[in-house]
């Protein structure tokens, strides 16, 4: 059973495929569909664009990998944004870019992200840039994927000139605000 919280269109606001047309998958509390071919279905009668969006809870449940499948079957391009908290699912190779926010202790192998593959650390606070500048240090040397820092609050000027400070030290980094 895959629950979905909405369906839509949106423009994509962070990462690699910023200002891209994609249809969202949120999935989270809302409509439930009993087979992945029925959000399948779904998801292609909603999409117009050529990217499709999964985010929300649990993107690497049951059924998940079902749908990458029937969507690259019809040449749809997939993007996953998950947690680190979360284990890399068997069917990693089928989604053609995944954004996965880096956490300590994760779970998620990063090392498997590739060149089209992003870390995403998110700052609310001062400590988090601390985090985000230990994840960068490590990750810089032993991934291909490209990181960036999702700054959330855009009040404290301080917290912004950090975020800033800190990706100007790295090639592969960018800066997005939400």
């Amino acid at each position: 059973m895959l629950e979905v919280e909405k369906i839509r269109r949106v423009v994509r606001q962070e990462g690699p495929n910023v200002g891209v047309p994609m249809t969202q998958v949120l999935l989270g509390t809302g409509s439930e569909y009993a087979q992945p071919q029925d959000l399948l279905e779904e998801v292609y009668h909603v999409a117009q664009t050529a990217w499709v969006l999964i985010s929300g809870e649990a993107p690497t449940q049951v059924g998940i990998g079902s749908l990458t499948k029937g969507l690259h079957q019809l040449s749809l391009k997939t993007e996953v944004e998950m947690s680190g908290r979360r284990k890399d699912p068997g069917w990693f190779n089928q989604v053609r870019r995944w954004v996965v926010d880096y956490v300590v202790d994760a779970t998620f192998n990063y090392k498997v992200l590739r060149t089209q593959d992003s870390i995403r650390h998110i700052v609310t606070t001062h400590e988090d840039v601390e985090v985000a500048l230990e994840g960068f240090n490590y990750w810089d040397s032993q991934t291909s994927a490209s990181q960036y820092v999702l700054l959330t609050r855009l009040d404290d000027k301080d917290l912004y000139r950090k975020c800033f400070n800190l990706v100007s030290k790295f090639d592969r980094a960018r800066l997005f605000t939400s």
